[in-house]
């Protein structure tokens, strides 16, 4: 690649040291504040990492103006701007020297994250050493256009995080959209009836220990609660049948089934509902997954109800259990819902599809502004590390030079520096 003028390439162990951690004793740490904030891969936030420990005797010290990076683990990559902490064994501090600064390097690293994950080796867990590190290759700008570079990063990338912060609302406002269009229709007190005057069956499927793995070809399956977890049914979250059970044509799952999860770990699954639009031939009903039968013109006014705050509400407070919560058939029956009349039922489902349909696209669309945001900001740092983001200075001192003067400084004090560590290894054995 060509250089602009005043640029060199040389490797990151060239320009920044690096500090790997190191974590102390656990009778060091407390959550108390006493002591050394301790920062490990689990604190890493969005920018900076969340002190919530602390040690009374640090081992390996970073600091404010350092750059931290995950070492360790499937978070193997993720950076963080520094902080004046220790740092456990999952985290290494790089420590730029004066020919750079954190600034710099920070939005430079980021295009590196999924290399280095990519080449982190280890059994159980991938592992970023310092040889990894070290080895990145670096493009360095003369200091002062890094200065410049740094200056049009910040701005336009707090313009992509404003743009982000409006999109992220949009995960927020959907939920609340849907909710209260579904309160709207289902929290009336006006014709209330039981679900056992409009549903003709209630139907599960057998209690079997299956393969945890969808069916394959000529196998048959049973789907799990997951099925239904998201209020859309998911045929690939099925386990496959032991083959000496035949299950009995009555179980097999059609399309236009009304399904709701009876049983699960977790009571915010419990209740949950999905319509099959599509599925294979070859799954059935499990225990955990029943299917509701009523009149076809009742379903989808079913499934809306069960999926409103009304409707999860009576769900959760008849559910039983602790571990396993749980909801019975004759809970089921007993729930209340409104009964409008055929004219003001297909006028409210109308008005919810409407709504639901909007609230869909406008999720969609909010996520490919996002996608295009990132393919955006990832479009800026590659400008911005080629030369072609900010205008060349030629009376900037060119990065050769200053490195070179680095080295010179370096290769000076490491005499002394070998002393002193002679010294100290020497008073510790006395």
């Amino acid at each position: 690649m060509s250089l602009p003028s005043g640029w060199i390439e040389t490797k990151l162990r060239e320009i920044a040291d690096f500090v790997m951690g190191q974590a102390p004793p656990g009778e060091d740490c407390n959550f108390n504040g006493i002591g050394t904030p301790f920062v490990k891969a689990g604190e890493f936030g969005l920018v900076r990492p969340e002190i919530k420990e602390w040690t009374t005797r640090p081992l390996k010290l970073a600091r404010q103006d350092d750059v931290l990076i995950c070492v360790v683990g499937a978070t193997a990559g993720k950076l963080n701007r520094g902080a004046d902490c220790a740092i456990g064994r999952s985290v290494a501090a790089i420590r730029p020297s004066p020919v750079t600064s954190a600034n710099f390097l920070f939005p430079r690293m980021k295009s590196e994250v999924a290399r280095l994950r990519g080449a982190s080796v280890g059994t159980a867990q991938g592992v970023i050493s310092r040889d990894l590190l070290g080895g990145v290759d670096i493009v360095l700008p003369p200091l002062a256009e890094q200065g410049r570079i740094v200056a049009k990063l910040d701005a336009l990338f707090s313009r992509l995080a404003r743009a982000r912060a409006e999109l992220d609302h949009v995960s927020v406002e959907a939920p609340q959209i849907r909710r209260a269009a579904l309160s709207e229709i289902f929290d009336s007190e006006e014709n209330l009836i039981e679900f056992s005057e409009v549903l003709e069956d209630i139907q599960a499927g057998k209690n079997l220990k299956c393969t945890e793995q969808p069916p394959g070809s000529g196998e048959k399956g049973v789907v799990k609660v997951s099925a239904v977890s998201s209020e859309r049914f998911l045929a690939s979250e099925s386990k496959t049948l032991p083959s000496s059970y035949q299950p009995p044509e009555r179980d097999r799952i059609l399309r236009g089934d009304l399904l709701i999860a009876r049983a699960s770990g977790s009571l915010d699954l419990v209740g949950r509902v999905a319509l099959v639009e599509s599925c294979p031939k070859n799954l059935y009903l499990s225990d955990k997954i029943l299917r509701l039968v009523l009149r076809p013109d009742l379903k989808q006014w079913a499934y809306w109800f069960l999926r409103s705050p009304a409707g999860r509400r009576q769900i959760e407070d008849a559910a039983s259990g602790i571990s396993m919560h749980n909801v019975t058939q004759a809970s089921i029956r007993k729930l209340r819902f409104p009964l409008p009349d055929d004219n003001r039922r297909q006028a409210a489902l109308q008005r919810l599809n409407k709504t639901f349909a909007c609230v869909d696209r406008l999720e969609a669309e909010a996520a490919r502004a996002r996608a295009l945001i990132d393919r955006l900001e990832a479009a800026i740092l590659t400008k911005a590390f080629k030369g072609e983001l900010v205008p060349q200075d030629p009376n900037d001192e060119p990065a050769s030079v200053l490195l070179e003067r680095i080295r010179a400084q370096r290769t000076a004090v490491a005499p002394a520096l070998k002393a002193k560590r002679r010294r100290r290894l020497g008073a510790v054995a006395e």
